[in-house]
């Protein structure tokens, strides 16, 4: 998908969602793993 003039802000809007949800639970784990990281608890309610 070529990420130029977004036709759908939507769907950009959505593909940032994931994207950040995503990684979240890959490299921290879940929040409620790592209750010990005020960040990733921040970052989670953002």
């Amino acid at each position: 998908m070529p990420l130029g003039p977004n036709p759908n802000p939507r769907l950009a809007f959505q593909a940032s969602v994931p994207g950040s949800l995503t990684p979240k639970p890959s490299r921290l784990g879940t929040p409620e793993q790592h209750p010990r990281t005020p960040s990733a608890t921040q970052e989670e309610t953002v």
